[in-house]
């Protein structure tokens, strides 16, 4: 029997390579998207040419209860179990804390911090092996026009960090990319298969690290600008 991954936000980006890497793994896969149904579905056609047995698409809406409640249901019924559950969904919005509004404020919680527990609530039951959670390495700094961002990405870690203790029979990590070529990051950003290797190992265990752990994933730039503060002594 296959094993199964959950994926949420699959469609496109880290997701979307990360679904590709379990395929070539011949692993079972559920992904969720919110947008672009097309891009969903060719991820999916794509998943399928590299030996995933079967995939399953749902739409997702993180600020839905009773859509988070009907995906996990759905996806336990097709496959009967989830062996790993990645949380990748999320959504950014640039601008000061004065420049966004309520609604802004509570879309980048919902979708980041909010409905990732929920949906991590729902699966519980039925998770075998692994919760990876998908946070940023600004989730240990302070920068600034992504304020509510990074407030999502700090409670990422610590939610990761308590769960770890609360349930110490599953390996449960928190992966930290840097800057990646996605539509959230920027062209000069390390490739998307780079966090997704990543987070495939430490899904699977081939990364020996105690549980709770923050794993990051840097890119050249975040290495390039590091050494020039370094020479130029700043």
């Amino acid at each position: 029997m296959s094993k199964v991954v959950f994926i949420s936000g699959g469609s496109r980006g880290i997701g979307a390579a990360t679904v590709l890497r379990f395929a070539r793994e011949k692993f079972d896969i559920a992904f969720t998207y919110n947008e672009g149904q097309g891009e969903a579905s060719a991820v999916a056609e794509k998943a399928k040419s590299l030996g995933s047995p079967e995939v399953l698409t749902m739409r997702l809406d993180m600020e839905n209860d009773e859509n988070i409640r009907n995906v996990v249901k759905i996806a336990h019924e097709k496959f009967g179990k989830i062996d790993i559950l990645i949380n990748n969904a999320g959504t950014f919005e640039r601008g000061t804390l004065s420049e966004q509004t309520f609604a802004v404020i509570h879309r980048q919680i919902a979708a980041n911090l909010e409905g990732m527990i929920k949906l991590t609530h729902e699966f519980l039951p039925y998770v075998k092996e692994a919760i990876i959670n998908i946070a940023s390495v600004v989730g240990f700094l302070g920068k600034p026009r992504i304020s509510v961002y990074t407030a999502t990405k700090w409670g990422v870690r610590g939610f990761t960090k308590s769960l770890a203790r609360e349930y110490p029979d599953l390996r449960i990590y928190v992966v930290n990319p840097g800057l990646t070529d996605t539509r959230m990051g920027r062209p000069e950003g390390m490739p998307a298969e780079k966090v997704a290797e990543t987070i495939f190992d430490a899904a699977t265990g081939k990364r020996r690290l105690a549980s709770g752990s923050d794993i990051a994933v840097k890119s050249n730039l975040y290495f390039l600008k590091s050494l020039m503060k370094k020479l130029l002594g700043r």
